[in-house]
């Protein structure tokens, strides 16, 4: 049965081929959205028989209207069946992989590990931010699960927006800048808005962003409060295994690695912890529900 798994709409947007193994992957030259050459190479394999769509539109409405995203939630435009039609795909059957554990899938397939934790941690699914996932030959057990507002993701996007740098692309040089400041000036003020819904970003800071030292001093408290939350998550996730996957977009922040690695005996991030890796987990997950 040929799969294709399929991340649009949101970014990172890539497609890929299942049939007994991946054949194919790759992302979209539009972060955004599918193109029509990215299709068409993928229809080089063949034909679907199903669409592994990475996460579930209906949920995630449900968490659009709670964050009062109306517009979003009340289009239709959004939904895979009407979407895929451009592409002659909407006539395909279309199943929903859950969204973190699209990026769990993807994680463990990437890893080889026959048992191991999975930490999965983004700005958002359809409602987790967070989740802890133990795994053994095939089967997924979550131990641990935190819903939206929370979100650490949304949390270092915004302040990436605060200081002048564009969210959602710029986090890195955030991460990069932080190491040259001082994490305790703005420490305990950065660390407040952990409990605040960040989604629309921060608009009531009052200290001075225009200042180079200031920025480069909440980089460092941002990235502090940060790595100090994952190495939090981390050491519940060593409770079940010696062994741990990361992933999900804020897998991304490569000097947080270092900081939980030493937590475990073997430790893995996929190449693409984010949702371009997704298209991949969400076939793996699908092909086991259909097989």
């Amino acid at each position: 049965m040929k799969i294709f798994g399929i991340n649009a709409l949101n970014h990172d947007t890539s497609i890929c081929v299942f049939d007994k193994d991946i054949l194919f992957h790759k992302k979209s030259k539009n972060s955004l959205y599918l193109t029509n050459d990215l299709v068409e190479e993928a229809k080089k394999f063949g034909n679907p028989d199903v669409i592994a769509w990475y996460e579930n539109p209906w949920l995630k409405k449900t968490r659009q209207i709670y964050a009062g995203q109306f517009k979003d939630a009340l289009s239709f435009k959004n939904l895979p069946s009407v979407y895929l039609k451009q592409f002659n795909l909407n006539s395909i059957p279309i199943f929903y992989a859950p969204h973190h554990l699209s990026h769990a899938h993807f994680g463990v397939y990437s890893s080889g590990f026959d048992n191991t934790a999975v930490l999965v941690v983004d700005a958002i699914g359809e409602w987790n931010t967070v989740s802890i996932w133990n795994y053994s030959y095939g089967n997924f057990e979550r131990v641990m699960v935190k819903n939206y507002p929370y979100s650490l993701g949304l949390f270092y996007s915004a302040f990436t927006e605060l200081i002048g740098l564009k969210p959602v692309r710029d986090e890195s040089v955030l991460m990069n800048i932080s190491q040259k400041g001082n994490p305790w000036i703005y420490h305990d003020k950065v660390k407040s808005y952990l409990d605040k819904n960040l989604h629309k970003g921060i608009w009531d800071w009052d200290v001075n962003t225009s200042n180079s030292n200031d920025t480069i001093n909440i980089a460092a408290s941002v990235q502090f409060v940060f790595e100090k939350e994952i190495i939090k998550l981390a050491n519940i996730a060593r409770q079940y295994s010696n062994k741990l996957v990361f992933t999900g977009g804020c897998a991304y922040n490569k000097f947080v690695h270092n900081k939980i690695k030493i937590l475990f005996k073997d430790f893995h991030v996929p190449n693409f912890p984010g949702d371009a890796g997704s298209s991949i987990g969400a076939a793996l997950y699908i092909s086991k529900k259909i097989l």
